[in-house]
């Protein structure tokens, strides 16, 4: 008979042959399971934690509140007025009925842009708005040189069509309404300020261009989801 030696490395050999085999499909199973038992015993499910970080909502795909977006559209959609306006003028002679139509309503638009940019702000200042976009500085500074342009202009162009008006000595209208002259009658007064508010009927019209420009840039190029900020979320 073997002594007890023999025995003793003759088990220590098996158990390191068992322990250089390839584990087969059992032993993976059981790994697995102590593993995901470990796991969940040290503080949290994996599936929990995805659950959570999807529930979370990403900075990029925040939205702004309802009434910016909401005005943000409408006053779109007036400034899209006064320039169509002011545009059709031009296809009937002066003096007639038609034209002087077209320009009331130019200004009245006009008037109403400037009304409601103050909402706007207000809205903007008393409501929630998404995290500033990260990005390179060629980028980011242009685009809030643009923003302040906008709102800037969207402030003098509505005073400058009101004191051009006045200038004249024409009525300021309204809706209806005749608004108060801003200054005094003074036609060569009037020819400069029709000057600068011709100028920056311009300027106002390729910076909305290059603003829809610079959003569907972001949409379809960076995919960055800034243009959604601005739309109204999906039911």
């Amino acid at each position: 008979m073997p002594g007890t030696g023999q025995t003793n490395l003759r088990a220590n050999a098996a158990e390191s042959q068992n322990w250089d085999a390839p584990p087969n499909a059992a032993s993976l199973a059981q790994i697995s399971m102590f593993d995901l038992d470990h796991g969940a015993a040290r503080g949290g499910s994996l599936r929990r934690d995805i659950e959570e970080q999807a529930m979370t909502p990403r900075s990029d795909t925040a939205r702004y509140a309802g009434i910016s977006i909401a005005l943000h559209w409408l006053m779109l959609l007036v400034i899209v007025g006064v320039f169509a306006a002011m545009e059709l003028r031009e296809y009937y002679p002066k003096g007639s009925d038609t034209r002087n139509w077209f320009k009331s309503w130019h200004f009245t638009l006009g008037l109403t842009v400037f009304a409601l940019v103050w909402v706007r702000i207000g809205a903007r200042v008393f409501t929630s708005s998404p995290a500033p976009q990260v990005g390179p500085a060629w980028r980011t500074g242009p685009a809030k040189l643009v923003h302040l342009a906008l709102y800037a202009l969207m402030i003098c162009m509505p005073l400058a069509g009101w004191a051009l008006l006045s200038a004249e000595g024409d009525a300021i209208p309204f809706y209806g309404l005749s608004l108060p002259a801003l200054i005094a009658k003074n036609p060569v007064l009037a020819q400069q300020i029709e000057w600068a508010h011709v100028l920056g009927g311009d300027i106002v019209f390729w910076l909305i261009l290059a603003h829809a420009a610079a959003a569907i840039f972001h949409h379809y190029w960076l995919k960055d989801h800034l243009l959604l900020r601005m739309l109204p979320a999906r039911r």
